[in-house]
């Protein structure tokens, strides 16, 4: 159902390529999530739920409990969200002209 909604990556996929050339992705043991809605769903307050099912998916497939994601700076709702779930503000680099920004979670102990 929640693939109707947009898409999710993960691990080297999710990645962007400047952050992956300064070498910002390595030594740690979170799962890199990538993910996109579709334009026209957007704005509807359905972001919450899917991101948490991408969240729920990859603690299971990857057994992760650590999960981090590059956002490009001017997309201020996504980051907005990403904070609202519990994501930190880290680096901020430059990938082909445009700004991101590294986000890091960590999923309470159950």
């Amino acid at each position: 159902r929640l693939s109707s909604y947009g898409y999710f990556c993960f691990g080297e996929n999710a990645q962007v390529p400047g952050g992956r050339d300064a070498n910002l992705y390595g030594g740690e043991e979170a799962i890199d999530i990538g993910l996109g809605m579709k334009p026209a769903l957007t704005g509807k307050g359905m972001g919450k739920e899917f991101f948490q099912a991408g969240i729920a998916f990859a603690t299971k497939e990857f057994n992760a409990n650590m999960f981090r994601l590059s956002v490009a700076t001017f997309n201020t709702r996504a980051i907005t969200l990403y904070k609202n779930i519990g994501f930190k503000q880290g680096l901020i680099f430059l990938s082909r002209g445009r700004e991101f920004m590294l986000m890091e979670y960590e999923r309470p102990s159950a």
